[in-house]
């Protein structure tokens, strides 16, 4: 998973997911358990591997893009243009 780039991800659906109050930490940042929200949020997948890159703070909007290989699903959040977590 470390090894997928953005530039090179081609995309199978994306959307977009806003970082919401009841989303953050006691540091006013984006839970880990919620970054798999933002993916599973779609109805995309059960289970999810994240690789945590960048923060995100309450109002971002993550850009959610996942592509469908067999019986995998990866996926890339940006936040102003920046890679913010891979899954």
């Amino acid at each position: 998973m470390s090894n997928l780039r953005f530039d090179d991800f081609k995309i199978d659906n994306d959307y977009d997911y806003v970082v919401r109050y009841c989303d953050l930490d006691l540091n006013n940042h984006m839970n880990n358990t919620k970054y798999t929200d933002s993916v599973i949020y779609n109805g995309l997948c059960t289970f999810c591997q994240v690789d945590y890159i960048r923060e995100v703070k309450l109002n971002d909007k993550l850009i959610v893009k996942t592509k469908q290989e067999e019986d995998m699903l990866y996926a890339i959040g940006t936040n102003d243009g920046e890679v913010s977590f891979k899954a």
